[in-house]
Order: structure tokens, then sequence, then C-alpha cells
């Protein structure tokens, strides 16, 4: 299973994040703040899902930095945010930014299908994940069945 490390200051919501993938057999990595994040990646998660309103250094600082370290250069980072312009904010492709842009609240069918197909290698950040949603392309994993029917 994969290893989805949380960035986001909000405990509440990092928790029921962390409880909705620990469900679906990953396991997931909390970081509060945008130092703990960069820590964190060292661990080499296979997927960082990250906040742009950190405590302590911006999500989009936070994004640089992981994408010019060689280490950490090629996790998948998914923008999870509730700024309204995160998308002109957030440089997008997986070399330099983010693979994909979610604004909150996210619903979990759609957060766990943009994971499932960046685990399967795929990019949901060349079409809008709702609309993706919409026209089936892609498909949920199995293991989310019971997370998503909640």
């Amino acid at each position: 299973m994969a290893r989805i490390l949380i960035v986001d200051d909000d405990p509440a919501l990092a928790s029921v994040l962390a409880h909705w993938f620990r469900k679906a057999g990953h396991t997931p990595l909390p970081a509060p703040s945008g130092n703990a994040a960069l820590l964190a990646a060292r661990a080499h998660p296979d997927v960082i899902l990250l906040d742009l309103g950190l405590p302590d250094i911006a999500g989009e600082e936070v994004l640089r930095r992981l994408k010019r370290d060689p280490y950490t250069a090629q996790i998948p980072v998914v923008v999870v945010s509730g700024e309204p312009d995160a998308a002109d904010r957030v440089p997008r492709g997986g070399g330099t930014g983010a693979v994909a842009i979610l604004q909150k609240p996210v619903g979990g069918v759609e957060l766990c299908a943009v994971v499932d197909l960046v685990l399967a290698g795929g990019t949901p950040g060349t079409c809008d994940a709702q609309g993706a949603m919409r026209t089936g392309t892609v498909p949920l994993d199995p293991r989310h069945q019971e997370l998503v029917s909640r």
C-alpha cells in the first residue's frame, strides 16, 4: 500500500483524511506545517497532499523546495486547498509543480480517485478531476468503495 503525506495545519481535517486512507489500506503520514512536510518528505512518500495555507511556510514555497530537491522532486504532489485562486498560484506539472489541484471542501470520491490515478502513474493535472469523474475516466480503486460510500 501507499504512504501518503498529508500536509495540513487543520488537525480535524488531517485526522479525517488519515482515517480515510488508513481504511483504504494506505499509511498516512501527517505533517502540520511546511517544515514538518519538508522533513517528512525525506522518507519518500508515494504521494503528497499539500495545503497552501500553512503556519510557517507558504504551501507554494514548500512545493518549490520539494521540486528543487533531487531527492524529493519526483514525488507527485496534489494541492488540496481552500484558497480560491490556488489554480492560478500553483504551477502544474509533475516535474515542476503539482500534478493536480483540488478545491476544499473536497469529496472523498474525488480525492480517492485522484490519489488512485496518481499512484497508478496517471496525470490528473491534465483534466478537471470532477470532469474526469463525470466521464468515468478515473476508475475508483476497490479499496476505496467502503470509504466513499459514507
